[in-house]
């Protein structure tokens, strides 16, 4: 994106509304438009969620425990830069983000995008461009106009007036609900979201995603397939959640992962498959197994740290 001259010495003003930002405008830039030296004219603006210094950003309306309103401006950096995801947790899990359209939506500092379609040739199941997941639980796409929708995990609960995030001693998840229902079935359901580090989707099922979790050490699966399980509807807009593969908090519950190969899912502790903080997680088309056309996917490959 291509406009006047950014560049000059001094302080910017903040900018208000939708007006060009001077981010990355404040040094020189080089012959070839980056660094320092040269004259290119160029700017960019975030897709969603201001970013930090371009525009004045907009205070929300916070309560306290003791029941009292405060106005605090929020912004991500504000809310956590550390570079340790475990330490990111605390705060992302009692903000509660926003959805919405762009500036009027919240998004955390640990986040990961993929396309929602990846290139698998599969009508995917949501029109909006990327599928995101931020380390308080929320599974969210993103349109290409910056608008948010969360569509399986944490969610704000625009029930209430949110709890104050800047409280160290806030309750985690007060100020958000789950979007989903998570099975009642005992070998496959988890408490919470929290703490997912990455998700991807299956390409043999446009239906399916799946969820690394980072600090709970497991696997899940969340299915937006229209079906009735125990007399509940499930669908796009109330996705089946459940534990696809691991021990939620580690094989004793006690959030220790750990490092075994096994069944997906095993009610014995320690002889199904065990993890130590997946970060990340990829499908893979298998084009090595026997009795299997080439291309043919025939497994996940995980990616644990």
């Amino acid at each position: 994106m291509y406009a006047d001259p950014c560049f000059k010495p001094g302080i910017w003003p903040w900018q208000v509304g939708n007006s060009p930002g001077p981010i990355g405008m404040r040094q020189p830039l080089s012959p070839s438009g980056f660094g320092t030296g040269g004259s290119l004219p160029w700017y960019f603006e975030s897709p969603a969620q201001i970013r930090l210094g371009e525009y004045q950003r907009e205070p929300q309306f916070w309560q306290t425990k003791r029941g009292g309103v405060v106005s605090i401006e929020w912004d991500a950096k504000a809310a956590g830069n550390s570079a340790a995801f475990e330490l990111l947790l605390p705060v992302n899990i009692r903000t509660g983000f926003l959805d919405g359209g762009r500036n009027s939506n919240m998004l955390s500092t640990s986040a990961i995008f993929i396309a929602t379609d990846q290139g698998l040739g599969l009508t995917p199941l949501f029109s909006a461009h990327w599928t995101a997941v931020q380390i308080d639980g929320r599974l969210f796409t993103i349109a290409d106009d910056g608008t948010m929708t969360t569509i399986a995990g944490t969610k704000r609960n625009t029930g209430i007036l949110p709890f104050d995030w800047a409280d160290s001693t806030t309750p985690e998840f007060c100020s958000s609900t789950i979007h989903g229902t998570i099975t009642t079935d005992p070998t496959r359901t988890f408490a919470n979201f929290g703490g997912t580090g990455d998700i991807c989707w299956d390409p043999r099922n446009p239906n399916v995603l799946y969820a690394a979790n980072t600090i709970c050490h497991c696997i899940l699966k969340i299915d937006f397939t229209v079906q009735t399980v125990g007399g509940i509807a499930h669908g796009p807009n109330n996705p089946l959640c459940s534990r696809y593969a691991g021990y939620y908090k580690g094989v004793h519950g006690d959030g220790l992962g750990g490092y075994h190969d096994g069944p997906a899912i095993e009610t014995s502790p320690g002889n199904g498959a065990q993890f130590n903080g997946p970060y990340s997680i990829v499908t893979q088309k298998r084009t090595d197994v026997p009795n299997h056309p080439q291309g043919t996917i025939t497994s996940l490959t995980i990616i644990t740290a």
